[in-house]
């Protein structure tokens, strides 16, 4: 486990090891993410929550998903747990099981553990609640608490990565997301002041560029396109309507996205 000093890993801040047994491997690792996260809070009634820049229970979902299905009998690798200043890399020994493939494994599938006793064991103590369902908990915790979906993908040399994307802005670094004007400029130092020029962050000048180039497209699609939940999409779409940016054309089925200006 490590956590690592800016967006590379040629130098980092704090680097551990641990072993111990499949419940011990969990508890160090959640607490490592713990130290290493950003912590928000508000007040609920009498009682405050709190709250990772990643949701807790899909690391903690992901993090089970590499115990359980490492592949054990490769004893000179180990699980990895990486964390950056823009996002959390879970890098764990194995493949992806043969009747899966990496474009589809956000949708609902039967389970392969490449360790059924250990699947078995984290089922029979509450753990894991169905063998198939770890990556579609994963995908509703993050749409339930607005962050951006992990991505999977199969590396070389039979790893596989699990990578969420950290809220930059809260991260301690005071990295502010770009804002680009309508003319296309960042920080609004072309065509108009800040004061005057319609200002469009990153996000919203790829939502923009996809709705030019498609806009039939659904907001489920664009969602997953841009790897967002469909009510920030939806909110950011309501906001650019908002700016004169595009409207809507049509009804919800048959209607188009126009987009009004150029950016």
């Amino acid at each position: 486990m490590a956590r690592f000093a800016g967006t590379d890993k040629n130098e980092f801040i704090n680097n551990q090891r641990v072993e111990g047994n499949l419940f011990e491997l969990l508890n160090e690792a959640m607490g490592f993410c713990r130290k290493h996260l950003n912590m928000s809070g508000k007040i609920v009634g009498l009682v405050r929550e709190e709250h990772l820049d990643i949701p807790a229970e899909a690391l903690r979902e992901a993090l089970l998903n590499a115990l359980c299905h490492r592949w054990y009998e490769h004893y000179n690798m180990t699980i990895g747990l990486a964390i950056y200043d823009d996002r959390i890399e879970i890098e764990n020994p194995g493949m992806v099981p043969p009747q899966m493939d990496m474009e589809h494994i956000e949708q609902a599938h039967y389970s392969s553990p490449h360790n059924p006793r250990m699947a078995n064991v984290l089922y029979q103590t509450g753990y894991i609640e169905n063998w198939g369902s770890g990556i579609q908990r994963i995908i509703a915790t993050c749409q339930k608490y607005d962050v951006a979906l992990p991505t999977w993908q199969q590396m070389p040399g039979n790893v596989v990565v699990v990578t969420f994307a950290r809220n930059t802005a809260q991260t301690g670094q005071n990295i502010q997301e770009d804002v680009i004007d309508v003319n296309g400029t960042k920080n609004g130092t072309k065509g108009g002041t800040k004061d005057t020029a319609i200002q469009l962050t990153e996000r919203q000048h790829v939502i923009v560029n996809l709705l030019e180039d498609d806009g039939t497209i659904t907001i489920p699609d664009l969602a997953r396109k841009i790897r967002l939940s469909v009510r920030t999409v939806k909110r950011e779409l309501e906001t650019l309507q908002t700016l004169g940016v595009l409207h809507r054309e049509g009804g919800r089925k048959e209607g188009r996205w126009v987009v009004d200006m150029k950016v």
